[in-house]
């Protein structure tokens, strides 16, 4: 299977379909051991996944620099995503909830989420900083209800402050 490949479209900005992901797909170091080899396949090769997602996106002038942006929206409460992390046998937490510059801080087991996790946009990848944006949806979680709190990214508010602030303006 090649890993290598870049879509032959491009987006302005990509948001909604990465939060499901390891947290650390952008990070300089990303976590690249695992428990199985179903994770590896999976999960592994991560910097070079953020690459070719990085590659999607609409280019500059000079055809080669990316102009677009990732958008991760992201909240500790999504109760979903914990689950996954779960589901998943702690492969990592997800990046829909603790950001593309997540970084653990926890210093006991019984804290709670929110104080366990921090964020931190100097743990991304030098080379993916510029194209990467972390927008913290709390608020946003909060107000779609329910135990799980997922559908925050789908949200009015959180389409509109995303579509206007990260839309290629022509």
């Amino acid at each position: 299977m090649k890993s290598n490949l870049t879509a032959e479209i491009d987006f302005s900005f990509i948001e909604k379909m990465i939060q499901d992901v390891p947290f650390d797909i952008f990070q300089k170091n990303p976590k690249e051991n695992y428990w199985f080899e179903y994770q590896r396949e999976i999960w592994g090769n991560k910097t070079q996944k953020a690459s070719n997602l990085i590659g999607m996106l609409t280019k500059g002038p000079d055809n080669k620099t990316p102009k677009g942006k990732v958008v991760v929206t992201y909240t500790i409460h999504d109760g979903a995503l914990q689950a996954s992390n779960m589901v998943n046998r702690g492969d990592s937490n997800r990046l829909g909830r603790v950001s593309a510059g997540g970084k653990y801080i926890g210093r006991w087991w019984w804290t709670s989420s929110e104080d366990k996790w921090g964020r931190d946009d100097n743990e991304i990848h030098k080379d993916f900083r510029a194209h990467v944006r972390s927008v913290e949806s709390t608020e946003c979680a909060r107000a779609s209800g329910g135990t799980l709190r997922h559908n925050y990214h789908f949200g009015r508010r959180t389409v509109e402050n995303v579509y206007d602030q990260y839309a290629l303006k022509d």
